[in-house]
């Protein structure tokens, strides 16, 4: 249940008890009605706090799950990425054979490796 949808039902019922006790006259209010018109007024209140609880905590732990796995998707992106510059660095220094290919296959290596750790 969201949490404006219990705060909308909580509200609801503060004023539904307000509107019955301004609605009844002292004199004809029995006890024991009024009694146990409040007990299940608190029921409901009570019910309606361990729903907005219970709600926020299944926010908090999707928020968590939602959080983790865009940390891995961004974390394989990377290392995705560093890959391609190292086959790209890797295939043009096997076709040229110059030397500065072969500086940018050891950078790329190390991104690689940086990215691995990153994801571990």
């Amino acid at each position: 249940m969201a949490l404006h949808t219990a705060g909308a039902l909580l509200i609801a019922s503060a004023t539904l008890v307000g509107w019955v006790v301004r609605r009844t006259p002292k004199a004809e209010r029995p006890s024991i009605h009024t009694f146990l018109f409040f007990v299940f007024a608190a029921i409901t209140i009570a019910l309606v706090g361990v729903i907005v609880v219970v709600s926020n905590q299944e926010q908090q732990a999707a928020g968590a799950v939602t959080r983790q796995s865009v940390e891995v998707k961004a974390g394989i992106d990377r290392f995705i990425a560093a890959m391609a510059r190292l086959d790209a660095a890797t295939r043009n220094f096997a076709l040229t054979g110059d030397e500065y290919y072969a500086q940018r296959v050891a950078v790329h290596r190390t991104a690689v490796i940086a990215a691995i750790d990153t994801n571990s």
